[in-house]
């Protein structure tokens, strides 16, 4: 398949093999499910004086491998914001939510803070590979992943460069937003200081607030997780393109040992 989902029209998708996640073979990651979902709420209103500001799904539960309906509202509508909401669902059950607010487009330039640079750039970073079960799924096969090899899960920190290599939805090719909603939800995964074949920390929520619109293919990620004592952490993380940095992510993670 050359794609995450295949649309079955009506706002019906089937996925892929690229999308299963490294926590279960039957179930996807979540960064596609993400991407669904704002494609789906921006096509919902094309208002192009708008821009996505921030972007929370809420995880319901998992997301198996059949097919799939998305659901789209407008929760507000106004001349300067907007609130969209998205849904999905399996087999009438939801899956995830979205809730996403748009700014309107205006110059504020003069008082725009200065871009600041990653440090590195996609070509200066080595091509790596998922160590244990994480590196042996379609979703991760799906992305190229460029980073340190002591970058990525270093004392609860992490920073790499990614990009997916197959488009959201077949037949269309992918925006700027879908590339990034698509792999900033591993963010918990590049700064988890445990292993994932000895420990479950599986998001429950995935927030984006984002200060400027991303541009290009490649997604800059920096990761800090923070892991409590009784079951639970924070993965926050900055996110850039080539151009300096686009917005921040936090997640809520559940955590358990396998």
């Amino acid at each position: 398949m050359s794609a995450y989902y295949l649309p079955l029209g009506e706002q019906r998708y089937r996925p892929t093999e690229h999308t299963v996640g490294p926590w279960s073979d039957d179930a996807q990651h979540f960064g596609p499910v993400t991407a669904l979902l704002a494609r789906a709420a921006g096509l919902h209103d094309a208002r192009t004086d708008l821009q996505f500001s921030r972007l929370t799904v809420e995880i319901w539960g998992p997301a198996p491998l059949r097919d799939l309906t998305v659901r789209t509202t407008t929760l507000r509508d106004g001349k300067s914001v907007q609130l969209l909401g998205a849904e999905l669902n399996c087999d009438g059950r939801t899956i995830a939510k979205l809730r996403a607010w748009r700014h309107l487009i205006s110059d504020t330039s003069i008082v725009a803070d200065p871009l600041s640079t990653p440090g590195s750039t996609p070509e200066d970073s080595p091509v790596y590979h998922w160590p244990g079960s994480f590196g042996d799924s379609g979703y991760i096969d799906s992305v190229e992943w460029r980073a340190a090899e002591d970058a990525i899960g270093s004392r609860g920190t992490g920073i790499c460069w990614a990009r997916p290599t197959v488009p959201l939805v077949d037949g269309e090719p992918m925006t700027n937003l879908q590339n990034l909603l698509t792999v900033v939800d591993s963010t918990s995964g590049i700064s988890s200081p445990v292993n994932g074949d000895d420990w479950w920390f599986q998001n429950t929520d995935l927030t984006v607030h984002l200060h400027r619109q991303p541009e290009g293919d490649w997604v800059g990620i920096q990761g800090h997780a923070t892991f409590g004592a009784t079951g639970t952490a924070v993965a926050a993380g900055v996110t850039w393109d080539r151009t300096g940095q686009v917005g921040h992510t936090a997640q809520t993670l559940l955590v358990r040992k396998r």
